[in-house]
């Protein structure tokens, strides 16, 4: 049987608020600026920190412990990432359909967290808690919906300046 978290965030909103029912039981919240995002779910504290350009890698960091407990290898243009943590497991992260409102995370150890999202809400489901790999989840596709939107602007910026 599959667990179930839903998540929301305002529009113009860097935090997200994740809900068992009606419980407030974690947040993730991006800071764009900053180049980092933490995450809390159940207590579990992890900072996800990202590094390069086209070739990104992200480190994630158990703050609990202060240390890196793994690191996620996505391409700037892919829809696709790989999580690797260094208890040896291995996850994949994907978008599952086209509009990209549906993605999902499975690993080698059989552990699969679904997601899927409007604008501003979410849900997660789940067969087993990991507040890590729900958490990072989430960091991956916040990371790839501002990459888009950075693109997109990049895009539009020079054509809006060219017609005016």
């Amino acid at each position: 049987m599959l667990n179930k978290l839903n998540w929301k965030r305002g529009f113009f909103k860097e935090t997200y608020e994740i809900f068992s029912g009606n419980s407030l039981i974690g947040t993730f919240r991006e800071f764009t600026w900053k180049q980092k995002a933490l995450g809390d779910l159940h207590g579990n504290k992890f900072e996800f920190k990202p590094k390069g350009f086209f070739n990104q890698t992200t480190e994630i960091i158990d703050l609990s412990s202060n240390s890196v407990v793994g690191r996620i290898a996505s391409g700037k243009w892919s829809t696709k990432s790989t999580i690797e943590l260094f208890n040896g497991k291995k996850y994949f992260w994907k978008y599952d359909n086209t509009w990209n409102t549906r993605w999902s995370l499975n690993g080698t150890d059989n552990q699969q967290i679904n997601y899927k999202c409007s604008s501003t809400k979410g849900e997660i489901e789940y067969a087993n808690m990991d507040e890590l790999l729900i958490l990072t989840g989430l960091f991956i596709a916040n990371n790839y919906s501002q990459n888009s939107t950075a693109v997109i602007m990049a895009v539009m910026i020079p054509i809006i300046v060219a017609v005016s």
